[in-house]
């Protein structure tokens, strides 16, 4: 199946083209550098950049990682199989998704509609049951407590 995007085309379009404009006519070497031609340096991204922007969303400092513990939560909270989301994110270990799902735990919302989804796989009975003799259930009646 194939996803639509949401993305309207004017700015696509005009994001294209921005993106054509800073390449120019460059045909080698890296899309985003230095003006002298050299990588970004990732010390002078964090500190101009990433930093600012996280500062002005009132997000905790964190760096590039931050952007694959991203990724592996969203592919978490899909219905994508383990297998798959470790394929993806290049996993040797079945361990480290569990790693980064940790903060799904976090997310009130996503445990609700999971709950919901998977259900109890049986129905509770209305009446409270106790045990009776040899084990067998028993439906009981619930007395009020009294007020001391």
């Amino acid at each position: 199946m194939r996803r639509k995007s949401k993305i309207d085309r004017t700015v696509l379009y005009a994001s294209m083209g921005q993106l054509s404009e800073f390449v120019g006519d460059r045909r080698e070497g890296f899309l985003f550098c230095s003006t002298s031609g050299k990588p970004l340096s990732s010390r002078n991204v964090l500190r101009d950049n990433l930093h600012p922007a996280l500062l002005a969303l009132k997000q905790p400092r964190a760096g590039f990682h931050c952007f694959r513990r991203f990724r592996e939560s969203v592919l978490q909270m899909s219905d994508a199989r383990n297998l798959l989301i470790d394929y993806w994110m290049g996993h040797e270990n079945r361990d480290m998704g569990t790693r980064y799902a940790k903060q799904l735990i976090e997310n009130i919302e996503w445990r609700k509609e999971w709950a919901e989804k998977v259900g109890l796989g049986f129905k509770l009975p209305s009446l409270p049951l106790g045990i009776g003799q040899l084990g067998q259930l028993f439906e009981t009646k619930i007395k009020p407590a009294k007020a001391a």
